[in-house]
């Protein structure tokens, strides 16, 4: 039997109280702590193309959800203004925020 075999089962069987002092990156501890405090591992892919929408989302599911993920090239009437309001949001609310977009496509380059 490989090690792997032995070891990723046992570290799925902990709560996610007990796995984030094994956390070796410090936002994975602090996922695992979201985790443990809200007793869910809700990720909400927020795929809305307006501010306002996006705003009402964050702060409407932000009390249950450990993530935000946002798509903000999708945003048609983005300010910087979206950006400190996702922030308070996240902050008010206790979640993390995350971008999901390439930063660039390989396609668009020669191979």
């Amino acid at each position: 039997m490989l090690f792997a075999e032995i070891v990723k089962p046992l570290r799925l069987s902990l709560t996610f109280t007990a796995r984030i002092d094994q956390a070796a990156n410090p936002v994975a501890a602090k996922l695992l702590q979201l985790m443990a405090s809200k007793q869910s591992n809700l990720c909400l892919a927020a795929d809305v193309t307006s501010a306002s929408d996006l705003i009402s989302l964050a702060e409407s599911t932000g009390p249950y959800v450990c993530v935000f993920k946002t798509h903000i090239d999708i945003v048609e009437d983005f300010s910087p203004q979206l950006i400190q309001d996702l922030l308070a949001a996240a902050q008010k609310h206790n979640f993390l925020l995350m971008e999901d977009r390439y930063v660039f496509h390989l396609e668009e380059f020669p191979t």
